[in-house]
């Protein structure tokens, strides 16, 4: 998910009192069994409205994560919230529309996409040109490569690299190992292993196992490239980074993931206690609590949906953002 920058704590309008979540906003991990199936069914109708709620009314960087979640869990649900933030005065909100857009291959918003082509921050742009290609433009993906290979801001570098992973085109394999060979940003250089890694290459996730051993900045980033394209060649390196107790919590929290992605519960007791673990700052608090609400999603026991629904009522727009889609990536569909 996108991380939200550092600044405040922007609480949703739908905290606990306008948005009934049974069980209220007590703390503790929730219920360690799993919900009625009736009781899960809602849980979910309320974490959709919730979502969508936060996509259209929450402050910039809480769109930002509702919208990609929606792209990934209720793309028909959310199209139209994720369409209105083409016209979102931040940047960052039309960037995060785009490339939900294209995740979500909602092609009924192309012709707005292509407009954004001509947009005044390169951001917002390498955003649209993604969408536009996953929407039928091919001709589009230009903008990604020159991105990559000429962008001066390694955050724009690096962003053109994991769009391009996912693309899903083995044509931009030599792309992208010139530039795991040239570019000189660690973050450029991860986030394209893992881009290769998404394309089916497996020597670029023997590279991330090997940075997951690094210093503890490269160890995050290659475990976020992990988590986002789990192979099972990096398991044991997982499970060990997952059991190291003197390991950053939020590290450990990324290698649950992984492996939850991978089928494993073994970080599930991990990520159920993190759930209410209190950061030394309400940054550091927020970070750990959406990790461990992405670990529980991904690991997918509905033994979490108790925890989930609790992390929903806190008033934390971002933490609730994560639970929410958590909860729709394990409850059951409506009826069924």
């Amino acid at each position: 998910m996108i991380h939200r920058r550092p600044g405040a704590v922007i609480v949703l309008l739908t905290i606990c009192a306008a948005l009934p979540w049974a069980g209220g906003c007590a703390g503790g991990t929730g219920s360690a069994t799993p919900l009625p199936p009736p009781d899960a069914a809602a849980l979910r109708t309320r974490a959709l409205d919730l979502l969508l709620r936060a996509a259209t009314t929450g402050a910039a960087e809480t769109r930002c994560n509702a919208m990609e979640a929606l792209a990934r869990v209720a793309p028909r649900a959310g199209a139209e919230a994720i369409r209105q933030n083409l016209r979102h005065d931040a940047a960052i909100v039309r960037y995060a529309a785009c490339v939900a857009i294209g995740d979500a291959r909602i092609t009924a918003a192309l012709d707005d996409v292509l407009r954004l082509l001509r947009d005044r921050e390169p951001r917002v742009v390498l955003g649209a040109a993604f969408a536009a290609y996953r929407c039928g433009e091919a001709r589009q993906a230009e903008v990604l490569v020159k991105t990559l290979a000429q962008g001066t801001d390694e955050g724009l570098r690096a962003d053109a690299a994991l769009l391009i992973g996912r693309l899903g085109e083995k044509s931009a394999v030599r792309r992208l190992r010139f530039t795991v060979s040239t570019d000189r940003s660690t973050r450029v250089i991860i986030t394209a292993y893992g881009a290769l890694a998404a394309l089916g290459e497996s020597d670029a996730v023997d590279r991330l196992i090997e940075y997951a051993q690094g210093a503890a900045e490269t160890r995050v980033l290659a475990l976020l490239a992990l988590a986002d394209n789990p192979a099972e060649r990096a398991r044991d390196t997982l499970l060990y980074r997952m059991r190291q107790r003197g390991e950053y919590i939020q590290a450990r929290l990324l290698a649950a993931r992984a492996l939850g992605r991978l089928g494993s519960k073994e970080g599930l007791n991990l990520a159920m206690q993190a759930a209410t673990q209190t950061g030394r700052d309400e940054i550091e608090t927020y970070y750990i609590r959406s990790l461990a609400a992405h670990a529980l999603g991904a690991i997918g026991d509905p033994r979490a949906l108790g925890t989930l629904r609790n992390l929903a009522a806190i008033p934390d727009d971002g933490v609730q953002v994560a639970a929410c889609y958590a909860i729709l990536l394990i409850a059951p569909q409506p009826g069924n």
